[in-house]
């Protein structure tokens, strides 16, 4: 075989490169949720792009100073890592595999395929780089009045860009071939996303986002990223181009043999066989001991409660979109942290969201989570009655004692009284059973039997959009009172109105929250206990 026939073949690259962008853009305009969502990050976007053109155009006014060096300097390091960044978790996610792969890999040489996968994800990934980077240049080279500076700060942004995007690929690509290849590392691969989430979570929620970063970005800003700093100078007439061209051309020189590194990556991949895990194909288990909810529970009901657990344990990507609303608990947490001093709204905040969570995560689908074991349950004789209440039983016991746990521990860290410790306790136990009874009503009423995109590639059966705002409107509409007049100053302020102690206010608050709670939960229980029963294939 000739040297000449080991390279990609150009149109067949691009024919491939097309028919993954049009299938990518098809399958988009069939999410009608992401493309809003898309259409507001857009328009957020804009305006921070209107915002970095009217800073690049005042920086361009004063080309010479400490800051606009600074940044010539340390952005080209930045804009690498950003975009190395971007495309491992791309290819971590399943983002860059292509549709039917196996179908091409029969037709066309794996080189090939990569090489169209590469471009779209070229594409894909550098669309967040290059829009700041063309905007940032414009402004400069207005500012300055030379148009040469916003050619000189486009190739000083989009060279490293691409080499992050070689960089990203040939990350992602050697993390999944270890999955692929490790028992290991495939039976930890759960954990670890969720370890990765759990800290991702935990930077922005206690507002260490620059502390975390700044090392980071401080690190790899070295030559030759530093030295296109001379091209910017270039351009904007302050000084020769020093050392500029030869860090293109390292650069530039650079990316070519990790791309192939990369593709190589990919094509071992694609073509491994990979190991096979016991959370892929069950664990082997085919006992109907109903585990530790039969302990507190009739056989049927903890039955019920067992295998929503294990469901939820062997697929837990279905549970992420729960952890998507924790960043509404930043303003508080920071607060905690930048001070050392636990707001007292924290506590009782804290307890609804672990019930929320509880209540979603299990008992908000209690018919489209079965899939295709519902025809199987409906006839298998267990009663409406005992099937809803195993559906909510894991929500109520999980989410009722995270909330218990958390707002105590949390009530007694803000300087609670030991009476108003327990009260919070009593109002995140007590929400936790009912917002998972709650669910279970609200789910049979709008019921989701179709998969969903959880994350990239990721599709599982999850809670309809209808039963979510329901189930999250009702349930803070009910727990908010309690919450509220749980919170220390809240309750002093009724209290004074009306006269009686700030804890009576509390205590008052809570009761009435929870009779209305427990009526709904009542009510929610029996319905989808009917609906149930009378439920036909």
């Amino acid at each position: 075989m000739s040297a000449g026939s080991r390279l990609p073949r150009p149109r067949v690259a691009w024919l491939i490169a097309v028919t993954e962008s049009r299938r990518r853009l098809r399958a988009l305009r069939g999410r009608t949720t992401q493309l809003f969502a898309l259409l507001i990050s857009a328009v957020f976007v804009g305006l921070a792009l209107v915002g970095l053109a009217v800073v690049s155009f005042l920086a361009g006014q004063s080309p010479a100073s400490a800051p606009v060096d600074f940044v010539a300097r340390a952005a080209p390091a930045g804009l690498w890592l950003l975009a190395t960044v971007l495309l491992a978790f791309r290819v971590l996610s399943n983002a860059a595999d292509p549709d039917n792969r196996d179908g091409y890999l029969t037709t066309v040489p794996a080189r090939e395929l990569f090489v169209g996968v590469a471009a779209v994800e070229a594409g894909a990934g550098l669309a967040y780089v290059v829009a700041p980077v063309v905007v940032a240049g414009a402004g400069f080279a207005a500012g300055s009045g030379r148009p040469l500076a916003a050619v000189a700060v486009w190739v000083a942004g989009v060279v490293p860009a691409v080499l992050g995007v070689a960089t990203g690929l040939t990350a992602g690509f050697a993390v999944r071939n270890l999955s692929v290849r490790s028992r290991l590392v495939a039976r930890l691969r759960v954990p670890l996303w969720i370890g990765a989430f759990v800290a991702y979570a935990a930077v922005f929620l206690t507002g260490q986002v620059e502390s975390a970063i700044a090392p980071v970005v401080t690190a790899v800003t070295r030559p030759p990223f530093t030295w296109l700093g001379d091209l910017v100078a270039w351009g904007l007439g302050t000084a020769g181009p020093g050392r500029g061209p030869a860090a293109v051309a390292l650069l530039a020189a650079a990316a070519v043999p990790t791309f192939a590194v990369a593709g190589r990556l990919a094509t071992l991949l694609w073509y491994a066989d990979g190991v096979e895990t016991a959370a892929e194909y069950g664990d082997g288990e085919t006992t109907l001991d109903p585990g530790v909810y039969g302990r507190f529970a009739r056989p049927e009901t903890a039955w019920v409660a067992r295998v929503a657990t294990t469901r939820a344990r062997r697929a837990p990507v279905k549970l992420l979109y729960l952890a998507y609303p924790v960043f509404l608990l930043a303003p508080g947490v920071t607060r905690a942290v930048e001070t050392g001093v636990v707001p007292g709204s924290l506590p009782p905040t804290v307890a609804v969201f672990a019930a929320w969570a509880g209540g979603a995560g299990f008992a908000l689908n209690p018919l489209g989570d079965q899939g295709a074991t519902l025809p199987v349950a409906v006839t298998s004789g267990v009663s409406g009655r005992a099937f809803v209440r195993g559906v909510a039983l894991p929500g109520a016991v999980s989410g009722g004692g995270v909330a218990c746990v958390a707002a105590a521990g949390l009530g007694a860290a803000a300087g609670y009284a030991p009476p108003r410790v327990a009260l919070v306790a009593a109002v995140g136990a007590g929400v936790g059973v009912g917002a998972a009874a709650l669910a279970t009503g609200v789910g049979v009423v709008f019921p989701n039997y179709e998969t969903t995109e959880v994350v990239r590639s990721r599709e599982a059966v999850v809670p309809s959009l209808f039963a979510f705002a329901a189930y999250s409107i009702t349930l803070l509409l009910v727990a908010g009172p309690a919450a509220a007049l749980a919170v220390p100053w809240a309750a002093e302020v009724v209290a004074g109105v009306a006269g009686v102690s700030g804890l009576a206010v509390s205590a008052a608050g809570v009761a009435g929250s929870g009779l209305v709670l427990a009526a709904l939960a009542w009510g929610a229980l029996a319905y989808a206990g009917s609906k149930f029963d009378r439920y036909t294939v």
